[in-house]
């Protein structure tokens, strides 16, 4: 859903997605918002939130059999796959992660803007193995065409 409102955009979407590769199995649902304000002739300000939810489980008996597939180096002399494939096992499971951004855009000429953008993403989760946390700062030039 988009709105807007005279010199503020707003807009709400939401997805979900469900893979089965067979030997592992993701489930994907979220909701985004972003919210776009013209301030000035030239300066936008934006920021926007993003929450996901992925529920992901594999097959220990794929892994056991194939540990190329996820990315096991099998040749290596001290690989152990129930041990390996055990610890894959306990690190998939469910989890949330957060992302908010802000930033704003400069119109530099006609059809080019400069911009930065700073955000912060975390993940919770049950098995700590899966949660993290960055922050980023992302500079750049944007060509309307």
């Amino acid at each position: 859903m988009n709105g807007a409102f005279d010199r503020t955009n707003v807009s709400l979407s939401g997805n979900y997605s469900d893979t089965d590769f067979g030997f592992r199995q993701i489930e994907t649902y979220g909701v985004n918002l972003n919210l776009r304000r013209r301030v000035s002739r030239r300066l936008d300000a934006f920021a926007g939130m993003n929450w996901r939810r992925t529920d992901t489980s594999i097959d220990p008996a794929s892994c056991l059999s194939e540990p190329r597939i996820f990315g096991f180096d099998a040749s290596d002399p001290l690989f152990n796959p129930a041990v390996e494939c055990a610890s894959l096992a306990v690190s998939s499971g469910l989890s949330n992660t957060v992302s908010v951004s802000a930033g704003a855009a400069y119109r530099v000429y006609k059809n080019i803007s400069a911009y930065v953008e700073v955000a912060h993403t975390e993940r919770f989760a049950p098995n700590p193995l899966l949660e993290y946390d960055e922050n980023t700062v992302t500079l750049g030039f944007t060509l309307d065409l």
